[in-house]
């Protein structure tokens, strides 16, 4: 990581290896989040549509605790819930892996943005644009 910010800080174009494929991931909540104000988030809101591989290989978990045996329940620390993610070979394949994701999850009063994918298509059509890419 030296390096590649060295080359950024004199101008120059780092030499890195970009991979072919795409990450995406999407931030599940419940209002009031993103209020930093602390005992004003629910618990026990209960979580449903996690199985464990999801827990472990393809959603980070934050505001989030075990009950039972496998039950899934909000802390009540900040309103952010968790963060399921994907990968594809384009943009697009990975955001709509990350939407059926979000279609299996059931947490009342959920909420999540739904303009990451044209935000992060736009912002890597400019890098490619600038030769960031190549």
């Amino acid at each position: 990581m030296g390096n590649f910010f060295g080359s950024i800080a004199s101008g120059d174009i780092p030499d890195i290896n970009i991979s072919t494929s795409f990450a995406a991931g999407v931030r599940l909540s419940i209002p009031p989040y993103p209020s930093e104000i602390h005992g004003k988030h629910p618990e026990e809101v209960p979580i449903e549509g996690l199985c464990e591989d999801d827990c472990i290989k393809n959603c980070f978990l934050y505001d989030c605790m075990c009950v039972g045996d496998d039950s899934l329940v909000t802390a009540g620390v900040n309103g952010l819930v968790c963060v399921p993610m994907a990968c594809g070979g384009t943009i697009k394949e990975a955001f709509s892996k990350v939407c059926e994701k979000i279609k299996k999850i059931h947490i009342p009063d959920m909420q999540f943005r739904t303009d990451i994918e044209k935000t992060t298509t736009e912002r890597y059509r400019i890098l490619d644009s600038q030769g960031w890419l190549r």
